[in-house]
């Protein structure tokens, strides 16, 4: 049997619902993005561009210092879930802050 998570979008009217996170590229792009979301509305960030969807250098280098915190516990697949991280975000400032398929990165 697999057991994978649920994302319950809840907050604001017209939210998916319940999104079903099945892989672990799903589970890091949803880890991901509310980090990525955590840093830009950081009171410290001075660096954000309002309307601008790419991550400035500093919060880029913010998010990734924040990521490999939560990863540093890991002693299994840590360094490929670095790697995934480095990709993530090269798709993801390459793409105007848009990841279109987690699983293909």
């Amino acid at each position: 049997m697999n057991i994978g998570y649920v994302w319950v979008l809840a907050n604001y009217p017209g939210d998916a619902g319940a999104v079903d996170l099945d892989t672990p590229a799903k589970m890091l792009d949803r880890l991901f993005s509310e980090v990525m979301n955590d840093v830009v509305n950081m009171d410290e960030n001075k660096t954000h561009i309002l309307n601008v969807l790419t991550l400035s250098k500093w919060e880029e280098s913010e998010v990734r210092c924040q990521i490999a915190t939560l990863l540093k516990p890991l002693t299994e697949d840590k360094n490929h879930y670095l790697q995934f991280m480095d990709r993530y975000l090269k798709v993801y400032q390459e793409n105007n802050g848009h990841i279109e398929e987690p699983d293909k990165i």
